[in-house]
């Protein structure tokens, strides 16, 4: 029997906390497996510390170890698909999801010659544009450098659509239009309101939900007729690139 992609993680400001608290939920997860005649598998157990550039060079980091042995503590960790970085830059996510979509678009040029525009379209759409979107609330923070590398590989499926050449001055915005396609950033947008409207009508779980409010007041102020949400207080820039500060600010923006 195997429970993989299990997950324990603490914060706190102190270090030497962060050590105590996972080596003791570490031993109890190790106890209740022993009780029920599982095993816990240390060479697949992985740790990493997450926290800001600059504190991590800054940070000692502590052996984590479960009885006698110690964990192995890595900079990076794919779990559920994402890979999750030390610093949540999604630099590496990113390199992956490129990679892959990159080796789909590989194929679908291989067998041009075969298919037409609408087969195309298909596999794009099926082979490739769930590599680009796949978790996209989780990563859509990720720098403006990424951004611009994942929009590109829908530049390039679209170039092959119209069989146009990579060195071809063209505007590949008037090629998209053509073919009523939004960029993938308007698409991550729309999908992020999307999901708040869900929250707001109470369809969606209470983890996300709780990150939504109204702005109230005792008076009748436009923001509170307009239906605007509150938009917490992030003081770092890594707080300001979280779902619950930038889903809010979005869908203010878009209220008329």
């Amino acid at each position: 029997m195997y429970a993989d992609d299990t997950v324990i993680f603490f914060s706190a400001k102190d270090i030497s906390e962060v050590k105590l608290n996972l080596e003791s939920d570490l031993d109890s997860v190790k106890k209740w497996l022993f009780d029920n005649h599982l095993t816990l598998n240390v060479k697949k157990t992985k740790v990493m510390f997450l926290a800001s550039h600059q504190k991590l060079t800054r940070l000692t980091e502590p052996n984590i170890t479960v009885g006698d042995e110690m964990l192995e503590n890595v900079s990076y960790h794919k779990h559920l698909g994402v890979t999750l970085d030390k610093s949540l830059t999604w630099d590496k996510h990113v390199d992956n999801l490129c990679n892959k979509a990159k080796q789909k678009l590989g194929c679908i040029r291989r067998i041009m010659p075969f298919i037409d525009r609408a087969t195309i379209i298909t596999l794009y759409k099926s082979l490739v544009l769930p590599h680009l979107e796949y978790c996209n609330l989780v990563w859509m923070s990720c720098s403006k450098y990424n951004r611009i590398r994942i929009e590109a590989i829908q530049n390039r499926c679209i170039r092959l659509i119209f069989n146009i050449n990579r060195y071809d001055q063209v505007s590949i915005t008037e090629y998209r239009e053509k073919l009523e396609w939004k960029t993938l950033e308007e698409r991550r947008n729309d999908f992020m309101l999307t999901v708040i409207s869900k929250c707001l009508k109470g369809n969606a779980p209470d983890y996300l939900s709780a990150n939504f409010n109204f702005i109230s007041s005792r008076y009748n102020t436009r923001a509170e007729s307009a239906k605007k949400l509150l938009v917490p207080y992030r003081k770092t820039s890594n707080g300001q690139k979280s779902f619950s500060f930038i889903a809010p600010k979005a869908w203010n923006e878009r209220i008329v």
